[in-house]
């Protein structure tokens, strides 16, 4: 019997299927089914009614006194063959449809013909990626704070994710939200299989996904992994063997588990290290007070972003106003995460979500914190994706079998309009 207390998330952060067959017409949106997936900490279906955030009182004293201060999807399971020629057979989008692409230019292109924005709704309606953690504190604190009042709405509701929920790509195009949360790559099989949407912005620069050992035999960088014994989930497997082709190391230097308890195994040194989730095994090692090591993937060889915002192609152009709205509010929302991490924490327990504790949230929080900084944000701002790391992200698609470009995937002209507009959530 393992002595770790129970793990905090719904289970492991595991790969997603395969890459899609050859694209075919896109299905017809399901009805939405009851809100309830990529990984965050908490219960499976925990949490399943629509998350209603009452909105601060609209009182404009202290709104300028706040705006004075402002001055699992898993990773690719096919494979990540990056730097080498990359053998899985790559399925391209159809061209003949209307999908409204982006027009070349990169993902700060503007759409050609000049967006008529429309009005605001009263109501944001978002779909979360996972039943309501800290990895959505920044929605929490913009409507805490009012941030989505000033930005013109007058509720805000977080649609569950999880088992049974609906994907946001799918929510998204049968209006169910106006934005949703997902991961690029399960973005791109959508965008493939027909799906006429776009990532608007990205949360996390760098994808959560680590190796973590012992304090006492601490592995730093992949060319520590040589010899060793590794625990890896067999639903990772590909995680694992992609990343290794990534560093030129060879499976055959490596002695792979997937058996037994990571946790056990790991504390009585019969591994020497393990493939987690930066939310999963590893920081339920440290909070059961094991003293491990970490390194993300991310900074050796996995350029994928994550938490990405999804909209439909259409609501680019006649809802841009309102996705640019939520957008500043929740640009609002993270900066006062990023300065104080234990007023996200404080809001996302306040939703009185089922499953979540303290220690595990701020943990959380901290850890995405470091995910959702990089030196492009500190120059362009939260959320954006540069030129350079989009084409880094679809070059990685496209050793795994995910024929997009850059236009398919990315349209970063609405941030740029909101850091134009507001140069002052650059600070």
């Amino acid at each position: 019997m393992s002595p770790f207390p129970p793990r905090p998330a719904a289970g492991p952060r595991s790969a997603p299927p395969a890459p899609p067959a050859p694209p075919a017409p896109r299905r017809p949106p399901a009805p939405p089914a009851p809100p309830g997936q990529q990984g965050a900490p908490g219960p499976r279906g925990a949490s399943s009614a629509p998350l209603l955030l009452p909105l601060a009182p609209d009182s404009a004293e202290p709104r300028r006194g706040r705006r004075r201060d402002l001055t699992r999807r898993g990773l690719i399971a096919a494979g990540l063959a990056l730097g080498a020629g990359g053998g899985a057979a790559a399925f391209a989008i159809s061209r003949g449809r209307d999908d409204g692409r982006e027009p070349a230019g990169g993902p700060g292109a503007s759409p050609a013909g000049g967006p008529s924005g429309g009005a605001i709704p009263a109501e944001l309606r978002v779909q979360l990626s996972w039943t309501p953690n800290v990895e959505f504190a920044g929605c929490y604190i913009a409507a805490d704070r009012g941030y989505y009042r000033d930005a013109g709405f007058q509720s805000a509701t977080l649609l569950p994710g999880g088992s049974g929920a609906p994907q946001a790509e799918d929510a998204v195009t049968n209006g169910t939200a106006l934005l949703g949360f997902s991961a690029v790559d399960g973005l791109a099989r959508e965008i493939i299989r027909g799906a006429p949407v776009r990532a608007v912005g990205a949360l996390y620069q760098r994808y959560p996904w680590v190796v973590a050992s012992r304090a006492q035999a601490p592995l730093r960088v992949p060319a520590d992994l040589a010899g060793k014994r590794i625990w890896v989930e067999k639903g990772s497997a590909q995680i694992w063997d992609t990343f290794l082709a990534a560093n030129d190391i060879r499976p055959d230097t490596i002695t792979q588990v997937s058996e037994g308890s990571p946790d056990d195994l790991l504390t009585a040194g019969e591994i020497d290290g393990l493939l987690s989730h930066a939310y999963d095994v590893a920081l339920r090692l440290r909070l059961a007070g094991v003293d491990v090591v970490t390194f993300l993937l991310a900074d050796h060889g996995y350029p994928l972003v994550s938490q990405v915002y999804v909209a439909a192609v259409d609501a680019l152009t006649r809802e841009r106003n309102a996705i640019k709205a939520a957008l500043t509010a929740d640009i609002r929302g993270w900066r006062d995460n990023l300065a104080d991490p234990a007023l996200g924490t404080r809001l996302t327990l306040a939703t009185g979500a089922k499953g979540l504790d303290e220690p595990t949230q701020r943990a959380m929080n901290e850890i995405q914190n470091t995910l959702i900084v990089s030196d492009d944000t500190r120059r362009n701002g939260l959320l954006t994706v540069t030129p350079a790391l989009a084409e880094k992200n679809v070059k990685a698609l496209l050793s795994a079998g995910y024929r997009v470009d850059v236009a398919d995937l990315f349209d970063m002209s609405l941030l740029a309009e909101v850091y134009r507009d507001d140069p002052t959530l650059l600070g």
